[in-house]
């Protein structure tokens, strides 16, 4: 999973184009009463979106380049949002900009990674597993990144395996 920088939706495209069409087609086209409301709305949004990218799949699949690989989860596949998911082990990505102090400010954190990198973007890692936090650099495209701050990272719930997506299948 990786998170963008705050008040920048320019970086993830595809995120801002869908909050975009659920605005213009769910919350400025009802006033929503209720919370099953919502979820009846937003079924109805997510069927109509689903069939338009469907569509636009169709379309540039057909053209050289534009080919790729589709992956969907099972029709038995059932998550009960009352349920809290674990914390699992693997690896949360973050981009952030360095303030001038030379801090970045991570889950409601600050972490001093390094003054002259103020104004620069760095790329955060956070391994689940090892419960650390890794700070890495990149100057320019071609160049190497570099690892600038590695810290240990205590988690304040237990870290489980992950789960199988037999989990969430309906018996």
């Amino acid at each position: 999973m990786i998170f963008i920088p705050f008040n920048e939706p320019w970086r993830n495209g595809h995120i801002e184009s869908l909050n975009g069409r659920f605005q213009k087609l769910v919350w400025d086209k009802y006033r929503i009463r209720n919370l099953v409301h919502l979820r009846d709305e937003s079924s109805k949004f997510q069927a109509q979106h689903n069939t338009y990218q469907d569509y636009r799949k169709e379309h540039f699949c057909r053209i050289p380049g534009y080919g790729y690989t589709e992956t969907y989860l099972p029709e038995s596949f059932e998550y009960d949002v009352a349920q809290p998911l674990p914390i699992t082990t693997g690896m949360i990505h973050f981009i952030r900009q360095v303030d001038e102090n030379g801090c970045v400010s991570i889950l409601n954190e600050t972490f001093h990674v390094e003054k002259n990198l103020s104004y620069e973007y760095v790329w955060a890692v956070l391994n689940t597993r090892e419960q650390s936090l890794s700070f890495y650099y990149k100057a320019t495209k071609l160049s190497d990144k570099k690892l600038v701050l590695k810290t240990d990272y205590h988690i304040r719930e237990e870290v489980k395996n992950r789960l199988s997506i037999e989990h969430f299948l309906k018996p």
